[in-house]
């Protein structure tokens, strides 16, 4: 049986169902990461305004604690998902919280989840 995924027909159209499986092992590693409560928000706040301090983010994030919000991003940050930058101000300390720039690609995709959860929602509770 030929592997279903076209992106990875291009590469090899004789791939079978299996060769498939092993390659979306790196799709499975990215959905991990994005995959947790509260960071596709982040990602889409900082898609959104490029740059943002910690409490900025905790105010785009209604509801988001101030320990869930620094474990996302130091999570994000540890998956080179954004970067973290110290500001030179006076005290406290400032942060700003950046994506990377092979990060930015994430909107498309993240379009196209948007796109397929209307198609889910509907589908599935005719929303």
């Amino acid at each position: 049986m030929a592997c279903p995924i076209g992106v990875m027909l291009s590469d090899n159209p004789g791939a079978t169902v299996d060769d498939c499986v092993k390659k979306l092992s790196v799709a499975r590693d990215i959905v991990d990461v994005i995959g947790g409560k509260w960071k596709m928000e982040i990602i889409l706040a900082l898609l959104t305004v490029e740059k943002r301090r910690f409490k900025e983010l905790q105010k785009d994030l209604p509801g988001i604690s101030s320990r869930v919000l620094s474990a996302a991003l130091k999570d994000l940050e540890d998956h080179h998902i954004l970067t973290r930058a110290l500001i030179d101000t006076t005290a406290p300390i400032t942060v700003e919280y950046a994506l990377t720039d092979y990060c930015k690609s994430l909107k498309q995709a993240m379009e196209a989840l948007v796109q397929l959860g209307v198609e889910h929602r509907r589908e599935v509770i005719g929303r």
